[in-house]
């Protein structure tokens, strides 16, 4: 695995995950420790609540019974807080002597006794306390108090000697039972007598809901182990596949860079062969023009001869006067400026325009046909311009005289290849509209079928010489000038057609 490979967004989306799982697993883990919290409360409540409710029962049955006689010992001599009733203490028939216990006196003796076996503190306490032992502490008084509003049970976690204790209170009210001991403190029935109270120490409940939470600690560690080695695979997993992704797209990135190598390669070689063709079509041009130059300067290379004849003749025979020499010699320089006006014809030609410029179709294709016109005669082939009404354009006047010599000389090869006694050409400007059409037909045979749908394109050529970019390089100049250019087999040869935005007689004065 390569060390280039980069996972951050791996290790970051890990630790988010390891983030977001340890925060599930912490609230869980948390939720548990506060329901086993607030379990252990409910618990305790629940005892206290127990506790209180078997005091009530005791004290119902006692009170219903009018208290309990017991034999006096010194752990429960006759109540001091009772001498005011006459049958405090009485002597059974076989002359044993019983006191009278209350049940808050029973309550006390019982929680005496059985203190290990019972809440830690179980008690009846009132504010009007017979037994001052009965009177209530701070927070027993305030729950008095709130017992006296109407509150049906009172309990709060407060301390007690500095450990955490349940203390619960409940009413209870007076009876008829309950006058025999409290009536002379004007109580009725039905008033609120005072509270049972009871006081359990927390310190085992929350030992047990510490123990549920250490388990339960232990479980969600458990879990979140897990967890983390499920996040471990999958990281392990997608660091695996971005590896792999990684290097697929570093060999499709170097199979990019090689195959943009070889298309630069291939793309330099063809420029190469475009230079090549290129100088192809231009020497065979030059070659075409000065073939066609020596057509035109044969006809006055001719005359001028001949005149150069006459001349030796009329010296030769006396017969050279100053008239004769002087219309020998004007003959001689009108050749010599005609054959001059070919040369500035064949450059003005050959001299690209640098911008568009309306022109005359008409003088455009004009300046074609003077161009081969001679070498078109020489072979017998006859041009027929149906010139119409002067047409303007807007484009490369010298540029499309180029495209109309190049349509001339491919009619001029194919009428020679299959019309070796002549032929002709037929050249129409048509205007139709917005748009003009200029056609260029000829009778040499037409083209054959399977090169109609590639004779535009670029290097294409069924010529043994020829470059093929000919008509490749007439239909991007038409176009340029906002045209277009279609080939067809017509009649008994080819037809050109070059269709092209016509230029109004207001644009052409501007």
């Amino acid at each position: 695995m390569s060390n280039n490979v980069k996972f951050t967004h791996i290790h970051r989306n890990a630790v988010l995950a390891c983030v977001a799982w340890t925060l599930i697993v912490g609230g869980s883990l948390a939720w548990t420790v506060h329901s086993a919290r607030l379990q252990s409360l409910e618990t305790a409540r629940n005892e206290a609540t127990a506790y209180i409710k078997k005091n009530i029962a005791f004290r119902n049955w006692a009170t219903s019974h009018g208290g309990v006689y017991v034999p006096p010992t010194p752990e429960t001599p006759p109540n001091p807080y009772l001498a005011h009733l006459s049958d405090r203490d009485v002597v059974t028939t076989g002359g044993k002597t019983l006191t009278l216990m209350n049940p808050a006196y029973m309550l006390r003796e019982m929680q005496s006794r059985f203190s290990g076996s019972l809440a830690d503190r179980e008690r009846i306490t009132s504010l009007k306390p017979l037994n001052p032992i009965n009177a209530p502490d701070e927070w027993e008084k305030g729950a008095l108090l709130r017992l006296e509003k109407g509150e049906k049970e009172v309990w709060e976690i407060t301390p007690v000697d500095g450990k955490p204790y349940l203390r619960m209170m409940r009413p209870f009210i007076t009876e008829k039972g309950c006058l025999k001991c409290h009536g002379h403190q004007g109580y009725k029935v039905g008033d609120l007598r005072g509270g049972i109270a009871v006081s359990l120490s927390l310190a085992p409940f929350r030992a047990a809901a510490g123990r549920t939470a250490e388990g339960a600690a232990m479980g969600h560690g458990v879990i979140w182990l897990l967890g983390l080695g499920v996040i471990a695979v999958f990281t392990h997993r997608g660091r695996r596949r971005e590896a792999e992704r990684q290097h697929a797209h570093d060999a499709l990135q170097r199979l990019n860079e090689e195959l943009d190598q070889r298309v630069r390669r291939e793309v330099a070689k063809n420029r190469e062969k475009d230079h090549l063709l290129i100088q192809q079509s231009r020497l065979a041009a030059m070659g075409e023009m000065v073939h066609n130059i020596a057509h035109q300067w044969r006809q006055p290379l001719n005359a001028l001869g001949l005149t150069l004849v006459n001349l030796k003749d009329a010296y030769e025979f006396d017969e050279l006067d100053e008239a004769l020499m002087n219309k020998t010699v004007a003959d001689g320089q009108r050749l010599i400026r005609k054959m001059s006006q070919t040369i500035d014809d064949f450059r003005s030609f050959f001299m690209p325009n640098r911008k568009k410029e309306p022109f005359s179709l008409q003088q455009a294709v004009d300046q074609a046909i003077a161009i081969v016109e001679a070498s078109f005669r020489n072979h017998d082939i006859a041009i027929r311009f149906n010139r119409g009404e002067e047409i303007w354009v807007n484009g490369y006047a010298n540029e499309f005289s180029q495209v109309i010599l190049n349509l001339l000389v491919n009619a001029k090869d194919a009428v020679m290849a299959n019309r070796p006694d002549g032929g002709e050409i037929r050249i129409e400007i048509e205007g139709a509209g917005e748009w003009v059409k200029v056609a260029v037909a000829d009778n040499g045979g037409g083209i054959p079928e399977d090169v109609l749908p590639k004779m535009f394109d670029p290097y294409y050529t069924t010529k043994e010489k020829g470059s093929g970019i000919g008509l490749y390089m007439s239909k991007m100049i038409v176009e340029h000038m906002g045209g277009s250019i279609e080939g067809a087999n017509a009649g008994d040869g080819a037809r050109f057609t070059l269709t092209l935005p016509r230029l109004n007689g207001e644009a052409r004065t501007e």
